[in-house]
This record gives structure tokens, sequence and C-alpha cells, in this order.
């Protein structure tokens, strides 16, 4: 499935072996051991269509347009991105990553850091990630610079409400990262880690290498979507007034692609036609939760769902974040650019980078 722009100033060398584990943000209690052995990984990067399509090959750079980051390559400037997400930005991060000098395959992680979330809000949960996988590249990019910082997570549910302090762990010893202004914090929402499997499909997912993801168990963090992603984003635009802002909204699932077990897919087509009888069939879910049970199943509606409750969100007036609209962008691009279904082909991923591109450029001088 997750980047962020910072001037990334480390106090130590890191490489993408290196690896090591930061102390929680104080106050930050971490998921118990128990429960990280227990996460359920979601259908991306361990299902054997994503092997088999992705697996370690380079992406194909040839014949991609990047006008914006272009421009950027004609000035003396630096440019700062800190990225945070699921697979989908990852992939972003290996792309535009392969775009300024570096690799474009899939590389271990600099480090990992656990991360919490805070305690005034959802508190532990066993689908939530008890830690993150943090990426950086430097180099020089024409006549810039450019820093990337990558924390991504695609074994568990992220929220947006845990970035602040995870920011807090990054600035302090032995990372010592930076954010200066002008910088870009790029975040995504991680919808679809959010979304649930029903139960009945558990050998199903078992057999292709995952664990289910039940209505009760994301029920909780469903439930809470809105406080926490607005309590995150109100945070790091206090903590860092300087940054432009850009979210990335959930991806559209292509359906017709989609690596999921026929009795999911059938599931899912029943829920988006409000069939009732095979949506609910072997399911105990009472009456007045089952438009949440639809509205939150793992399909193209549910992700359509998840970006509308995203853009809701995005409307408060006291938020100042931009949207880069993932959800747009991998709806019309279609399933043929999705061999998966979840993720999709460079020039969709360079449309969605652009995009990001743009909110860093806006204001900027010259």
């Amino acid at each position: 499935m997750l980047v962020r722009l910072f001037a990334s100033v480390l106090g130590a060398p890191f490489s993408d072996t290196a690896s090591s584990v930061a102390p929680p943000a104080k106050g930050r209690a971490l998921v118990p051991q128990a429960q990280q052995e227990a996460l359920p990984p979601i259908i991306d990067a361990h299902n054997p269509r994503f092997k088999q399509t992705w697996g370690d090959k380079p992406m194909n750079l040839v014949g991609l347009e990047h006008p914006v980051l272009d421009h950027f390559a004609s000035l003396h400037t630096e440019l700062n991105i800190f990225m945070w997400g699921d697979s989908t930005m990852k992939r972003q991060f290996y792309l535009l990553r392969g775009l300024t000098g570096g690799l474009s395959t899939e590389t271990a992680p600099s480090f990992q850091i656990a991360v919490s979330m805070p305690d005034e809000k959802l508190g532990a949960n066993a689908a939530v990630c008890p830690d993150v996988s943090v990426s950086i590249h430097k180099a020089t990019f024409g006549n810039a610079t450019i820093s990337l910082t990558l924390a991504v997570c695609e074994t568990g549910a992220t929220s947006i409400a845990e970035v602040p302090a995870l920011l807090e762990v990054l600035q302090q010893k032995p990372y010592e990262l930076t954010l200066p202004a002008g910088s870009l914090l790029y975040i995504g929402g991680a919808g679809v880690h959010h979304l649930h499997y029903d139960d009945k499909t558990d050998a199903e997912l078992r057999e292709i290498g995952a664990l289910p993801r039940g209505w009760l168990t994301m029920k909780p963090l469903l439930e809470a979507f809105e406080e926490n992603t607005k309590f995150g984003l109100a945070k790091l635009q206090e903590q860092y007034p300087k940054a432009k802002l850009g979210y990335f909204n959930t991806h559209t699932i292509a359906e017709e692609t989609f690596f999921i077990p026929s009795g999911a897919r059938a599931r899912a087509v029943a829920c988006a036609s409000r069939d009732s009888e095979v949506c609910f069939s072997g399911v105990n879910v009472s009456p007045e939760e089952r438009d949440s049970f639809r509205d939150t199943l793992l399909s193209r509606h549910g992700t359509d769902v998840m970006a509308k409750r995203e853009r809701a969100v995005l409307k408060d007036p006291s938020l100042k974040w931009t949207v880069v609209d993932g959800h747009k962008i991998s709806r019309d691009a279609g399933s043929t650019q999705s061999p998966d279904g979840v993720h999709y082909f460079e020039p969709t991923m360079m449309q969605e980078i652009e995009a990001a591109l743009t909110v860093l450029r806006r204001d900027r001088r010259p």
C-alpha cells in the first residue's frame, strides 16, 4: 500500500539494509507483543497476484511525463517530502525514487519505528500496526536536491492520528530529521486498510496467506475514522504551520481484477446492489448496522464510501489540506491499469505524484 517531505538531516547514516527501533514518544504505550503477533495482514503485497505482477521487477519509467518534477529540477532548490500511508503510497515512493536516480524496485526499509494511537484517541486495537517501516532517499536531481522520507505499514490499519507522535520520534536522536518551512507533508488515509472482510471467507483467505479482518475487529476503527483523521491532520498543521499539506485519499478498488476469494466477491457485488439476501448471508449483523456493514466491506463500493467520508472531513474549514485525488485518478484509469485491483501501473501513479508535487509548487518562488 504509503510519504513525508523532510529536509532529512540524519544524525547517523542509514542504508537500505540498516535496521533499528526507535523509542516510542512519551506517553504512548506500544501495542502489546501478543497483539502484534496476531495482527491480520490485508491482501496487498502478500498475495500471489501482487508477487506475480510486481515482484522485484524495476518499474517502467519510459515515456512517463513529469512536468512539475522537471520544473523543480530546473531550479536551485531543495525538495523535502514526507510520505505516510500504505502500499499505494509506498509504490509512489519507489517510482519517485526511481525518477530521481535511485532504485525503483522494492528494498528493505532503512529502519522500523514503533507507533501507537494517542492516549486520547482510539487506543490499541488488534488491527492497528505496531510499527511502521521508514525508508529514506536523498539525491541531486538536475539543479535541485531532493529528500524523501516514507513511513508505511502494509500489514494492518494505520491512522493519521499516529503521525504527529511519529514525527516527534523521528526528530529525536538517532534520527534527527528536520522539517523546514516549505516541506511537503503527503499523507495517505489508507482507507482500504480500514475496510473489513466477512468471517465466512476465513479459510479461503488463509490459503493465500492472509488472515481475515472481520467486521467486529474493524468496526471501532471505522466508527472513529473521521475523528482520528481530523485529529491527526489538525495536529500536523498546528505543529508544522509552514509546511505544504497534501492528503492522498483512498484508491478505487477495481473489482474486475481484484484478487479476492469468489465468495467475498459475490458478497461485495450483492452488498453494492443492495441484494440483502446474499449480502448478509451467513453473517450476524443487526438490522440497524446493516448499512454500515455494507458501506465498509472491502469492495469498490467500500472504497467509494471511504473516499466520500475523507472528502467530508477535508471540507472542515479549520483544515488546510489539499486533496490529491487518488480515488478519482485510479477510477478514471480503470481496471485494465490495475492487474491486482488495488495497485495501479506507473502512468497512474505518475499522475498522483504530479498532483502531490503541484501542492508543493504552490506559492513557491520562483
